[in-house]
């Protein structure tokens, strides 16, 4: 399959050019999209080799396209089911915020979202970039996968920021819990007197005997505090 037979198109990307490396992939701080971390891309062509590393430090609005499938993703349009490479520089000034020929599509806000995020909290500590974009690989690749489809009436870049940020505060950032604990009921457990590890179960009426989850055992109600 040739690139032209790629269902992706090519779209433009803007960032800062950190540096270009000897086997001709660029380092780019991409700001447009934007993304939490540099992201490298091969450059097509010896010319534009050249002038992309005389650009270093410098700002470039540049022209991307597909080259492959990746492994194990189908060619289905998605930006993250393909290894992308640096085509060309566009040169003309990009687009004003408030030019109405401005592409929605490379704009990652959504119009429901405000354009200069809140800051984080005081207590808030600094978002660490390598799990973020882990947390953000992680959030495509469950979208794509079915696992945590787009809901209804939901815009793609918010879903998959959503997620993103409720993958790193939720379980990256969560703290350790101690050995044994439940996850399924969020309980820590007690050991019992033959060395087991159970905790307490909330009783269906008044009237019911008291009941533990056994480690173990799970989905069981064990009326036995001994096990």
């Amino acid at each position: 399959m040739t690139t032209t037979d790629l269902q992706a198109i090519p779209r433009n990307i803007t960032g800062i050019i950190k540096s270009v490396d000897s086997d001709n992939k660029m380092w780019l701080e991409q700001t447009k999209p934007k993304l939490e971390h540099p992201v490298g891309y091969f450059i097509r062509g010896t010319e534009l080799v050249d002038h992309l590393k005389s650009l270093e430090g410098q700002i470039v609005n540049l022209t991307i396209g597909p080259d492959r499938i990746k492994t194990d993703r189908a060619d289905d349009g998605n930006f993250a089911s393909y290894w992308w490479s640096i085509r060309s520089e566009v040169t003309e000034a990009p687009p004003k915020p408030d030019d109405p020929t401005d592409d929605p599509i490379d704009d990652p806000t959504p119009d429901n979202q405000p354009k200069n995020p809140p800051q984080n909290p005081p207590n808030d500590p600094p978002p660490n970039p390598a799990a973020l974009g882990a947390c953000h690989n992680h959030a495509v690749d469950f979208i794509t996968a079915g696992i945590l489809p787009l809901p209804e009436g939901r815009e793609l870049v918010g879903w998959v920021r959503e997620l993103r940020d409720r993958f790193y505060r939720d379980i990256n950032q969560a703290p350790l819990m101690p050995l044994h604990y439940c996850y399924q009921h969020d309980e820590e457990r007690r050991q019992g007197k033959n060395g087991g590890w159970g905790h307490l179960l909330p009783k269906e009426t008044e009237d019911d005997e008291d009941s533990y989850c056994i480690e173990g055992r799970e989905g069981w109600r064990v009326f036995d505090a001994g096990q």
